[in-house]
């Protein structure tokens, strides 16, 4: 059944007298098609559960981690018995990063947080009162319109404001465009991406070691 704009699954139940290599040559005759990822995962109720690899990556940069994490897609693909290897950072999308010269806000009377919730109260919203609306209590948010944020141009000139004056944003942040993760994964606190994929040798420490 359909998981998504762009995605499917499709459960299929085998005869008892079903090849036992009928995911190998699903896999040959549905992969390697640039664009298209395809995933079959073996569903054995009458034996033990699937055995797994999940390696986890974490730091500062998410474009350090992303790297790594396309290094170790390559070398995994060449190991025996690991199929449906997956990263999360695959699913990365476009983000603005907004970084803050803390000397330039203070010139506006501003800190850096300061900085980044007049940001956040624009793009995002915030709540500003609840309505009553046929019994039920529905909260109101305020924010910026999103013809006023569809550009990174406009973001730039979003004018912050403090005691000590106003100035757009751009003239107190550098503000740049870069890839970042559909959702953010964190381990103790730094960001994170994860790799995963099905081990189908029976002799899952042997492909460990490997």
């Amino acid at each position: 059944g359909p998981t998504g704009f762009n995605q499917a699954s499709v459960l299929v139940r085998l005869r008892e007298d079903a090849p036992d290599n009928v995911p190998d040559m699903l896999r040959n005759d549905l992969g390697g098609v640039p664009g298209r990822v395809v995933n079959i995962i073996e569903l054995d109720t009458g034996g033990p559960p699937t055995q797994g690899v999940k390696i986890s990556i974490t730091g500062d940069s998410y474009a350090d981690i992303a790297v790594v994490a396309g290094r170790l897609v390559e070398k995994l693909s060449d190991v025996g018995g690991i199929v449906n290897i997956a990263s999360d950072v695959a699913e990365a999308r476009d983000e603005i990063a907004i970084n803050v010269d803390p000397e330039k806000a203070a010139a506006l009377g501003v800190s850096a947080q300061l900085v980044a919730l007049q940001v956040n109260q624009f793009l995002v919203g915030q709540s500003v009162t609840q309505m009553d609306v046929d019994g039920r209590q529905i909260d109101v948010f305020l924010g910026g319109s999103r013809q006023e944020v569809d550009s990174i141009d406009k973001i730039k000139s979003f004018m912050i404001t403090g005691p000590m004056g106003a100035a757009p944003l751009s003239d107190i942040a550098e503000i740049a465009t870069q890839r970042g993760p559909v959702t953010i994964s964190r381990t103790d606190g730094q960001r994170s991406a994860n790799i995963t994929g099905s081990i189908t040798d029976d002799d899952a420490q042997a492909v460990g070691m490997e």
